[in-house]
C-alpha cells in the first residue's frame, strides 16, 4: 500500500525546507545565477507565498536577503550605494515586493500628475538632433521649461503624498539605511564632496528664481481629463494637487535651508543614495517610463510621449545619484542647474522614508519555535505549483551554483543547506511525478476519427483472417513442381500435370 503524502503535504514540506534554519536554503538559492523571465516569475511566487503565510515573514526574509547582499558587496569592495543596482535575484524580489505592496500608493500619488504631464509630454524633448535641423535655441529653451515643469510636478506629488507611503516601505528603507551604515561604517552616513569639482556645479539658482520663471506656466495648466485650459483662480481650484503642493513644498524647503554649505545640505550620503535607488530606481522610475503598465494613464502612450516621460526619469535619476550629466549625453547638460536646485527636495523625501522604523511590530522568527513546530509544519498554505515547477526546471543549475553560494555560510551551515537541498530535490521530483500521473489520469481515451470509421465501414482494409479466407476461396494454392529426372519426357509431364 502506498504511503506517499498528499499534494498539500508535498507543498507544505517543500515550504518547510525553504523556511527552515532562518531561510538559509531559500537565501542560498536566491544567490545562484538565476536570470531571465523565469527568475522574475520565481521572485513573484516567493513574495506571494510568504505574504500569504505572514507579512512579517515576508519582510523578515527581504531584510535577510538584503543583509546577505550587503555583506557580499562589502567583501567585494563595492560601494554601498550600488546595493540595488545589479539586476540579480535580490533586486527582482525587491521589485516584486514594492509592486505587490505599493500599487494603490503609486496610483494615488502619480495618477493625476501623470495624466496632466501626458498632455504636454511631446513638448519635453530637448535633444536638437531629434527635433530636427529647423529647431532653434528658443524652441529648445521652451521645451526645457516644459521638462522642468514636469519634473517639479512629479517631485511635488511625491512629497505631497509621502504620508501615504506604506508602513512596510518605510520599515524596509529604515533597515537598509541603518544596515549600510553599520556595514560600511560612519563614512556611509556622510555626503561625499569632491574637492576638485568645479565651482560651476554649485548652486547657481535659488528656489525663488525658478518660481518666478515658471509662475506663469504653473498658473496655466492644461488638464487632459477636463479637456480645456484653466487660468487664474479656476486653475487654483481645479489643477492637479501636485501643482498646489509645488508651492507649499518649495516654500518649506526654502525656509528650512540652512546658511551652511550648499553641498552639505543637498548631496546625499551613500546610505541615502541606496534608499533613493530603492524608492526611485525600483519603484517610481519604471512607472514613470511605462505609465500604461501601472494603471497611471488611460489608453496607450506614443513613442514621442514616452520619450518625454523618459527624460523626466533621467533627470530624477540624476538627482538621486548625486551626478551631473556629462559628455555622454551632452544635450541634457542644460538640466544640471535644475538638478542642483531641486536635489534637496529628493533628499528630504528620502530622509522621511528612512527616518523611522514605525515600531518593532515585525517580530524576528525564533529558532526555538522553528524546532518546536518542525514536525507540525512551519508552512500554513504551502508553496504554489508554479514555484515547484520552477525548482524542477532549474534543479541542475541550482545544484551546480549552490556550491559557490554556500561559501558565504559557515561549514556547518553549508552542510545543512546541502542536506536540505537533497531533501528538496527528492520532494520536487516526487511532486512532479505525481502531477504527471494526475494529468495522465484526467486525459480521456482517444476516440477513432471520422476518417478511420469511414475506412473501416467501407472495407478499404480488412483484417488478416478475412484476407486469408478470401485468398483460399478464389485462389487455390499453387502446385509444387516435383523434382523431375531426365527419364520423364514432355508427354509424361503433360499427362501428370
Amino acid at each position: 500500500m502506498s504511503t506517499a503524502p498528499a499534494t498539500a503535504d508535498y507543498s507544505k514540506q517543500i515550504g518547510d525546507l525553504l523556511m527552515a534554519d532562518d531561510f538559509k536554503l531559500l537565501v542560498a538559492i536566491c544567490q545562484t545565477t538565476i536570470s531571465g523571465d523565469s527568475a522574475a516569475q520565481f521572485a513573484k511566487s516567493i513574495v506571494v507565498w510568504l505574504k500569504q503565510e505572514d507579512s512579517s515573514w515576508l519582510e523578515y526574509f527581504l531584510k535577510r536577503i538584503l543583509k546577505q547582499k550587503m555583506t557580499e558587496n562589502y567583501a567585494k569592495g563595492l560601494d554601498a550605494s550600488d546595493t540595488l543596482r545589479e539586476n540579480c535575484m535580490t533586486t527582482k524580489l525587491i521589485n516584486s515586493f514594492l509592486w505587490y505592496e505599493g500599487q494603490d500608493y503609486l496610483v494615488e500619488s502619480l495618477h493625476r500628475t501623470i495624466l496632466s504631464i501626458h498632455s504636454f509630454a511631446l513638448n519635453c524633448e530637448i535633444d536638437g538632433f531629434r527635433l530636427g535641423r529647423d529647431c532653434s535655441s528658443q524652441q529648445i529653451e521652451e521645451h526645457k521649461d516644459y521638462l522642468e515643469k514636469a519634473c517639479v510636478m512629479l517631485l511635488a506629488s511625491m512629497v505631497g503624498n509621502q504620508h501615504k507611503m506604506p508602513a512596510s516601505f518605510r520599515r524596509l528603507c529604515h533597515f537598509m539605511k541603518t544596515e549600510i551604515e553599520n556595514t560600511w561604517g560612519p563614512m556611509a552616513a556622510k555626503p561625499r564632496v569632491d574637492p576638485d569639482e568645479p565651482r560651476s556645479n554649485r548652486a547657481s539658482f535659488t528656489m525663488g528664481n525658478y518660481w518666478k520663471r515658471l509662475s506663469s506656466e504653473i498658473a496655466t495648466s492644461i488638464s487632459k481629463t477636463n479637456g480645456y485650459m484653466m487660468k487664474g483662480d479656476e486653475a487654483e481650484q481645479k489643477r492637479p494637487l501636485s501643482e498646489i503642493y509645488y508651492y507649499s513644498a518649495g516654500k518649506d524647503l526654502k525656509s528650512n535651508r540652512s546658511s551652511g554649505s550648499w553641498k552639505q545640505d543637498t548631496l546625499m550620503s551613500a546610505s541615502e543614495k541606496a534608499v533613493g535607488s530603492l524608492l526611485f530606481l525600483r519603484f517610481f522610475i519604471p512607472a514613470i517610463i511605462s505609465p500604461e503598465h501601472y494603471r497611471l494613464v488611460d489608453g496607450c502612450v506614443t513613442p514621442e510621449e514616452r520619450r518625454g516621460f523618459l527624460l523626466c526619469a533621467k533627470v530624477l535619476t540624476g538627482m538621486c545619484n548625486n551626478v551631473d550629466f556629462g559628455k555622454k549625453e551632452a544635450y541634457i547638460r542644460i538640466m544640471n542647474p535644475f538638478i542642483h536646485e531641486y536635489r534637496a527636495m529628493i533628499r528630504s523625501f528620502v530622509k522621511f522614508a528612512s527616518a523611522s522604523s514605525l515600531g518593532s511590530n515585525r517580530r524576528r522568527p525564533n529558532m526555538e519555535e522553528f524546532q518546536a513546530t518542525l514536525h507540525s509544519g512551519l508552512s500554513k498554505t504551502g508553496v504554489s505549483d508554479d514555484l515547484i515547477s520552477f525548482l524542477d526546471s532549474n534543479l541542475g543549475k541550482i545544484e551546480k551554483d549552490l556550491q559557490g553560494a554556500t561559501q558565504l555560510f559557515s561549514v556547518t551551515e553549508s552542510e545543512g543547506i546541502m542536506n536540505n537541498f537533497g531533501s528538496l530535490k527528492a520532494l520536487v521530483s516526487e511532486r512532479m511525478r505525481e502531477r504527471q500521473c494526475q494529468q495522465a489520469a484526467k486525459q480521456p481515451a482517444p476516440q477513432p476519427s471520422s476518417v478511420y470509421r469511414f475506412i473501416r465501414r467501407f472495407g478499404f482494409f480488412q483484417s488478416k483472417p478475412k484476407v486469408e479466407e478470401l485468398s483460399k476461396e478464389n485462389h487455390p494454392e499453387p502446385c509444387i513442381t516435383p523434382n523431375l529426372t531426365s527419364s520423364i519426357n514432355q508427354q509424361q509431364y503433360m499427362n501428370w500435370t
